[in-house]
């Protein structure tokens, strides 16, 4: 059975991203193509672009969208369950976010995917 991009856990579609921006940035110089990825021969130009605007949303009641990936970085803001983001990119335990007009990181475990 085949998932649907909003049923995949949100660390799966988080490496989705990774391999298809450094794929998309690494361009022929490194031997990538913006068609496939390094161990993906199934990941298309498409599914990149899909991957690169993936969006997920606040699973609990309230996330702290943090400066920096780490639990002592700068308190940017305060995000509601339900609150639609845009995955940017991952570090660690910690998706890259864009809330509205904000940018900043929120652990990775506090976000579902879809939007």
């Amino acid at each position: 059975m085949r998932r649907s991009p909003s049923m995949l856990p949100i660390g799966a579609l988080v490496a989705g991203l990774v391999l298809a921006s450094a794929a998309a940035t690494a361009g022929p110089a490194a031997g990538l193509s913006p068609e496939r990825a390094p161990g993906s021969a199934s990941l298309t130009r498409v599914q990149a672009t899909a991957a690169q605007q993936q969006m997920a949303r606040i699973n609990v009641k309230s996330a702290v969208l943090r400066a920096s990936p780490e639990s002592k970085g700068k308190k940017l803001a305060s995000l509601r369950r339900g609150t639609h983001v845009e995955i940017l990119d991952s570090t660690g335990d910690w998706a890259h976010v864009r809330a509205g007009k904000r940018e900043g990181y929120v652990l990775k475990t506090l976000l579902v995917a879809g939007g």
